[in-house]
């Protein structure tokens, strides 16, 4: 619907903006700062390009996790406290989320809702709907009892985060690493420490080191030192309670031998 300025009769009028997009139920689309994000029941996730064109691009790594999904079934959100918008459906007796962060670029992983909550007894929860008021999205359950549920999304006491990095090198498999200094930059509560382990040469049971960081709420950037030796490969692991919706970054300095082994 677009204003044509008209002081007489039709001062608005419709255009066609996709002639081959549609959506199925006014539950799968919603605006993000201006931008347009939706579900199709032909090709799946879509959100509008700089040239106002349909982009399915983005979101091909989790294309997979909408099949078999009814495009009726699937609700989109945005909530502008955290910058996510939100897919969420109900198929096969599970209610998930997947959320995509616009600030980073990034896909969540999917999230069984049930697993966020303690949802009401009387029937399976169903995804029904999702609306934005005061800047925060609320999402609408259909629990099977006499009334839906309403459950505002990001907000709680935060979730236990495990992140594992690859096996790394430094680009040199052949020779050792010292490893001196364990980083960390995050933004998260005094309150919620978060754990770094670090392992080597391929050994995942045993830590090579661990060490503990407290934030103090605000960005930041935190180090710890260590004494990794004959370090060929190494993998990072971090753990923690984090209740912020910003990244969380490792990172591992030392020294790479000159001495092949």
């Amino acid at each position: 619907v677009r204003y044509t300025g008209a002081s007489g009769k039709a001062p608005l009028a419709l255009s066609t903006l996709w002639p081959d997009v549609g959506f199925a139920t006014f539950t799968n689309a919603c605006l993000a700062d201006g931008v347009l994000y939706g579900f199709t029941a032909t090709r799946g996730v879509v959100r509008m390009d700089s040239d106002n064109n349909p982009d399915y691009q983005f979101a091909s790594g989790v294309a997979k996790q909408f099949d078999s999904v009814a495009a009726t079934a699937v609700c989109v959100g945005y909530d502008p406290a955290s910058t996510m918008v939100v897919y969420g459906y109900t198929s096969g007796g599970v209610s998930r989320l997947i959320c995509y962060n616009k600030g980073h670029g990034l896909w969540s992983t999917p999230i069984n809702f049930e697993d966020l909550v303690a949802v009401p007894a009387g029937g399976p929860a169903t995804i029904k709907e999702m609306f934005t008021n005061a800047g925060q999205l609320y999402i609408v359950l259909d629990t099977g009892a006499a009334e839906y549920a309403v459950y505002q999304f990001h907000s709680g006491s935060g979730a236990t985060v495990k992140l594992r990095s690859p096996w790394r090198d430094a680009g040199a498999p052949e020779k050792n690493k010292t490893i001196r200094w364990m980083k960390m930059a995050t933004e998260n509560t005094s309150s919620n420490a978060i754990t770094m382990d670090v392992y080597k040469n391929l050994d995942t049971t045993t830590k090579a080191a661990t060490k503990a960081f407290t934030p103090s709420g605000s960005p930041q950037h935190l180090s710890n030192r260590c004494d990794i030796i004959n370090a060929k490969t190494f993998m990072v692991h971090l753990e923690g309670i984090t209740t912020s919706a910003t990244s969380i970054e490792g990172l591992l300095s030392g020294i790479v031998s000159q001495i092949d082994t």
